[in-house]
């Protein structure tokens, strides 16, 4: 999150990129000055696919998820996100848009 941009006129970086694929998921995020990717292995989708989460949500969900590892449940169209915890639930607009290639910077 801290890599996300504050940036009226490009809302496509105002929020973390997140791709699916069925190798693993991608996070990623960027203001322009620096650029983060986080790859998680242990998570996979059904198929590929991808969306930009906006700051607020993400932070929220970094906030509510504890430290130990569980299940969350990921579903999504083409303009909200569903997540789904033992707890609670949480939903949210997407941000529309196409994220800027990344890979030319971070090699795979």
């Amino acid at each position: 999150l801290f890599a996300t941009a504050d940036d009226e006129l490009r809302p496509v970086m105002n929020g973390v990129f997140i791709e699916l694929s069925t190798e693993d998921i991608k996070f990623v995020a960027s203001d322009a000055h620096k650029l983060v990717r986080y790859k998680r292995f242990d998570a996979k989708a059904e198929k590929d696919a991808s969306f930009i989460l906006p700051k607020k949500p993400a932070a929220l969900l970094k906030s509510l998820l504890p430290k130990e590892d569980f299940d969350v449940k990921l579903d999504f169209d083409d303009k909200n996100a569903f997540f789904t915890l033992s707890n609670f639930k949480l939903i949210c607009r997407l941000v529309e848009g196409n994220y800027p290639s990344y890979n030319s910077v971070i090699p795979t």
